[in-house]
């Protein structure tokens, strides 16, 4: 008599990406319909109960299926949907997901989508620098000048001054400014006291302090950044290669040349920094002219990540030929055909048609 395979659980998630307590949440909507003195049934399940489906068939965008079990393997894809949804702030602080992509029994923080909605209690934990923002809402709303004295209690009081005389400038400005601030106070060798803070915005400071800082060679300011360009956090993320581009505007060629290998690494987030850095275009950020001229010099890193499994590279990849068809359109289609013939992938597919979404 063979035995048979037992089961393992499947983990349901609600769209906050925390574990679903379906029965649980059955109990509780049944007890509030219990009349006095009925006792709740003990078997709530029947025999023609529904079958969950065991095994996610390939997705259509090329992403590699869940595996059955609770267990969620590390997909950034997935981390990005939710940070980008502004539910879930990917930070390791409220991460759903641990070490390795396993899954970690906390509750992810919702964050507010209003300034108006944001507790007060949140606020001055925001402020100073005891929590991470979750939403963009959040992180717009932080009073830099109060969190700047609480991450750096030694920073002069005129510092302190300016930035708070700067709170109705741009967010980006004042992201610069303090980081100027900083630089000027700590130096390069200071940067890992802001780099490494549990506050998310005063790790984008410290992007700015690498991107302010004089006489690095490329190189070396790439190493510094790198670990901010792959930070949990999905704010750091954007703070990390907003002030790196004019270092790669200075000397395309040298600055490709030093990311080819970022395109290569494990973590999807590294990979998808390669790629913003060097769009000809960009968001909230000056063009780059020689991407826009000649967009044929960053195949290097386009090439490799054509067919990327990961929705958060193939968007940043797909953006960035959506910039560069907006003054190379016959390259862009060009190329995109030429992807799609060499490899029937539905991850190129994915990007070839955001791609050329601005063609017409």
């Amino acid at each position: 008599m063979t035995e048979e395979p037992q089961e393992r659980p499947i983990g349901l998630f609600d769209m906050d990406g925390t574990l679903f307590d379906y029965e649980g949440q059955m109990r509780a909507d049944l007890s509030r319909l219990l009349a006095a003195g009925e006792n709740e049934s003990e078997n709530l399940h029947q025999e023609d109960r529904p079958s969950y489906q065991q095994q996610r068939p390939r997705r259509r965008d090329g992403r590699r299926p869940r595996p059955r079990g609770v267990e969620v393997p590390s997909d950034s894809a997935d981390r990005g949907r939710l940070d980008r949804s502004g539910l879930v702030c990917g930070s390791s602080q409220i991460d759903p997901l641990g070490p390795k992509g396993r899954l970690r029994m906390t509750t992810p923080r919702k964050g507010a989508s209003k300034r108006a909605d944001i507790p007060a209690d949140v606020l001055a934990k925001l402020n100073g620098g005891e929590l991470e923002s979750a939403t963009l809402a959040e992180g717009l709303a932080i009073d830099f000048a109060a969190l700047l004295a609480a991450t750096v209690p030694d920073v002069p009081a005129d510092a302190v001054r300016l930035v708070r005389e700067a709170a109705t400038q741009g967010v980006t400005r004042r992201m610069e400014l303090v980081g100027g601030l900083l630089l000027a106070h700590l130096g390069v060798d200071g940067v890992a006291r802001v780099a490494t803070h549990s506050s998310d915005t005063a790790r984008g400071w410290a992007c700015y302090l690498i991107g302010l800082a004089p006489k690095l060679k490329l190189k070396d300011r790439l190493a510094l950044i790198r670990p901010l360009a792959d930070d949990p956090h999905f704010g750091v993320r954007e703070w990390a290669w907003l002030p790196m581009r004019s270092h790669i505007a200075a000397n395309v060629g040298h600055a490709i040349k030093a990311l080819t290998p970022w395109v290569a690494d494990t973590s999807p987030n590294v990979r998808r920094f390669a790629v913003e850095v060097t769009r000809p275009r960009g968001v909230w950020t000056n063009h780059i002219a020689q991407l826009k001229q000649n967009p044929a010099l960053g195949l290097p890193l386009l090439e490799p990540l054509k067919a990327d499994l990961e929705a958060y590279v193939q968007t940043s990849v797909a953006n960035w030929l959506n910039d560069a068809a907006k003054s190379e359109p016959e390259w862009v289609t060009a190329l995109c055909k030429r992807w799609r013939d060499e490899k029937n992938h539905p991850a190129t597919e994915r990007i070839c048609r955001r791609a050329l979404r601005s063609v017409k």
